[in-house]
């Protein structure tokens, strides 16, 4: 590969993610957006908030805007802004950590479908409201460890231990 294809980062990467704007790129200190129209030519953006990702799949896109959860709650993006803004609107970074524990958010799995942001736990999760009701909080108990959307039956599916 030529090194001209080459980015590196100073920290080690945790997960990336294609977004509409390009990738995000969560790293274990800090996450980037990296955008360009060739290989070549791509650059890297530091985002705003200085915040790691809890976990590989806790990473999602919904629209324009991609959210990853950190230890201080989800972060949103949407081009090189980020924010921990709404999300904080609903819990401080305390309430956060009390609700669900490293441990925890280190299995997260976040998704996005139909106007929710959904988060799957072992044994238990979250829907957030993103459409016109923004920021209705609602708990679950769905267990799930991975999910994605289909967008030719408009469905989000679900992996569990059990199929």
């Amino acid at each position: 590969m030529p090194s001209k294809y080459v980015m590196s980062f100073p920290n080690a990467i945790k997960t990336i993610k294609s977004t509409a704007f390009g990738l995000i790129v969560v790293t274990t200190a800090q996450g980037y957006l990296v955008t360009g129209m060739s290989p070549d030519s791509m650059q890297k953006t530091e985002l705003p908030v200085r915040c790691s990702i809890v976990g590989k799949r806790a990473i999602t896109t919904h629209g324009n805007i991609a959210f990853f959860a950190s230890e201080d709650g989800i972060v949103m993006v949407q081009g090189t802004s980020a924010t921990l803004e709404p999300w904080q609107r609903l819990f401080t970074r305390e309430e956060w950590r009390l609700r669900y524990s490293s441990a925890e958010l280190a299995e997260l799995t976040l998704a996005s479908h139909d106007g929710y942001l959904v988060g799957f736990l072992q044994g238990s999760g979250f829907l957030l409201r993103l459409d016109e009701a923004a920021g209705e909080f609602i708990q679950h108990t769905i267990p799930a460890n991975g999910a994605f959307v289909l967008p030719q039956t408009d469905g989000l599916y679900i992996g569990t231990n059990s199929g």
